[in-house]
């Protein structure tokens, strides 16, 4: 369910996380029901607004642990806002920097792919990011408690020209559990439910009917072929053409 509500003024703090132009940003909003609650807002255009929306409902249908989506008044404008979970991204917990060496790095995210491997969901994920063709999906927006995982940011999803790779695929590669995870992927693709596309749009605003049947009519093409875009996107060791 898209929650709503309306920024409260001045409450807004900077968030040193995110690649988003511009940068999100920590605030309290006031929902509906009189709650007054912690989010990230994120200033996106009207699409990607859209597709936050879209897709951290779709996720949430497919039982995939993610922040409600909220759309919230911020003056005369409708802003995306994410209800802050109040725990960091696996980039934070591993403590990845951009100024670390390559090596280093990798070694921090193969640390964090041997946990990821071990969580049930991790399947689900790689095919529904699939689905939805999210190639943004990276330690910085897995969110971590120690516990409970959420899976955040979505915006650059529904791009068919999207490039790049699935990271989490390419992480399993790297930690030695490409092969089991492949194979519980392709399983986790059947176990996504179609019904579930066309209720995801259910709580976005009228206005948005051409974002709602571009969306739906997006993932719906997809699912048939998903378990073959599931077994391309994970990495394969070179064959030895002599002993080929």
């Amino acid at each position: 369910m898209i929650l709503s509500g309306r920024l409260i003024p001045d409450t807004e703090t900077p968030l040193d996380d995110g690649r988003t132009l511009p940068p999100p940003v920590r605030a309290k909003i006031r929902l509906t029901d009189g709650r007054a609650v912690q989010a990230i807002i994120k200033r996106l255009n009207p699409r990607e607004t859209a597709v936050e929306c879209f897709c951290a409902e779709l996720l949430s249908l497919w039982g995939l642990p993610t922040a409600p989506a909220a759309l919230v008044e911020d003056g005369a404008t409708l802003v995306f806002a994410s209800l802050d979970t109040g725990y960091p991204s696996l980039k934070r917990r591993f403590g990845i920097d951009l100024d670390m060496t390559k090596p280093e790095q990798a070694r921090r995210a193969r640390a964090a792919g041997e946990l990821i491997k071990q969580w049930d969901e991790i399947p689900t994920v790689i095919a529904a990011d699939e689905a939805i063709r999210n190639r943004d999906r990276n330690l910085g927006n897995i969110l971590w408690d120690g516990a409970t995982r959420t899976y955040i940011d979505h915006a650059a999803a529904l791009d068919p020209g999207a490039r790049g790779i699935n990271v989490l695929a390419g992480l399993m590669y790297a930690v030695g559990a490409s092969e089991k995870m492949e194979r519980a992927a392709v399983a986790a693709c059947f176990t996504l439910a179609a019904d579930a596309i066309k209720k995801a749009t259910e709580g976005m605003p009228e206005t948005w009917l051409e974002f709602k049947n571009e969306f739906s009519d997006f993932v719906s093409e997809r699912l048939p072929q998903l378990a073959n875009e599931v077994i391309s996107c994970f990495p394969k060791p070179h064959r030895d053409l002599l002993n080929s």
